[in-house]
């Protein structure tokens, strides 16, 4: 233990620029306190991964965001594959993580921390779980030094630009606008789950990053929200995830959870149009905003443009029961963090 910690401050006081990057494992283990406490004294920024989005607080002062191969916006890739040294704790190398493998990361600019084992360049420390790691690391570098924080994050507040369309990046910079310290983010896999790499969520966020598995999140909302009373889930959801597993809203209705629930629709499965369209991309269309009449409970929003959405995300935010807020979004239109993954698979193949 003693020397993976002496190695690893030595390659970080070596470093002309560093970088950390926190796993779903630093989630996993509890080990958020020492993560903001080793960012804050070393004055790195961090980077979380698509599976641990939330584990460091993206609304801090050096938080980065999301780091996830080409998925990222290019300040993020710039910062994460330009850093001469990337301390990784806890990230496990998923496709997913890596956005399909698009991430280029040096092993020889790499701190990778598993679970279990320290690896520094070509040396690795065995059986140096990372739950005594990381508090170590954080001890050793906070002696003699005092935090540093540049300026806080500053969410952009959310200007309608009219009766005109919704796209993608436009709804997550609306919902961004409106979220805070009391709310908790699920997403569902899909284009929410790209699109919400540029949500900075003040909390928590959970999805199902592993697997991708579609119907996720609505009953996560059940979950998420017995377990933690105090933040109100905020959901994304597409409206072929909707389709599958939305019910469940109304099972978190009668268990007592609230949830703000937002379908984006795009008229089916938008992540896959861009890589193969068809007719097997087209789904029914549901009138999701009205299974609140179904449940007799809640309240429902159905909006096509801009100040509708403005509309009603500020009735629902402000609404304490189960809310559905079903968003009409153009037939193809995809986030910007779809595209960015789309190009460069597409200069894979």
């Amino acid at each position: 233990m003693a020397a993976a910690v002496a190695d690893v401050v030595s390659m970080l006081s070596s470093a002309n620029s560093a970088v950390i990057q926190a796993g779903v494992m630093v989630s996993r283990r509890s080990l958020g306190a020492p993560l903001l406490g080793l960012a804050e004294h070393l004055g790195l920024m961090v980077a979380t991964s698509s599976m641990s989005k939330g584990v460091f607080p993206e609304r801090h002062p050096l938080a980065l965001g999301v780091y996830q191969g080409a998925v990222s916006p290019v300040n993020v890739v710039e910062v994460v594959e330009g850093a001469d040294v990337l301390l990784s704790l806890g990230v496990l190398p998923t496709d997913l993580n890596f956005g399909g493998f698009t991430a280029h990361i040096s092993p020889t600019h790499l701190i990778a921390c598993t679970d279990t084992d320290v690896t520094v360049g070509l040396r690795t420390y065995r059986e140096v779980p990372l739950a005594a790691f990381l508090p170590a690391l954080r001890d050793a570098v906070a002696a003699g030094r005092d935090a540093v924080l540049p300026a806080e994050h500053d969410v952009p507040e959310f200007v309608s630009a009219g009766a005109v369309p919704i796209h993608a990046e436009r709804l997550i910079a609306a919902v961004a606008a409106r979220m805070n310290a009391s709310h908790g983010l699920i997403v569902d896999p899909g284009d929410c789950l790209f699109a919400s790499v540029e949500l900075p969520v003040p909390a928590w966020s959970i999805s199902s990053a592993y697997y991708a598995t579609m119907g996720y999140a609505v009953p996560a909302a059940l979950g998420a929200g017995k377990a933690d009373a105090e933040h109100r889930p905020v959901v994304l959801v597409g409206d072929g995830a909707f389709a599958m597993s939305g019910i469940e809203s109304g099972w978190c209705a009668f268990n007592g959870v609230h949830p703000i629930i937002i379908v984006m629709d795009n008229s089916g499965f938008g992540t896959q149009r861009p890589m193969r369209d068809g007719p097997f991309n087209d789904i029914a269309p549901l009138a999701a905003e009205k299974l609140v009449d179904v449940f007799g409970v809640g309240k429902g929003w159905l909006a096509s443009t801009e100040d509708e959405l403005s509309a009603a995300l500020d009735e629902a935010f402000a609404h304490d029961e189960l809310s559905i807020v079903h968003v009409k979004v153009p037939k193809g239109s995809i986030s910007p963090a779809l595209a960015r993954l789309t190009d460069a698979l597409g200069k894979r193949v």
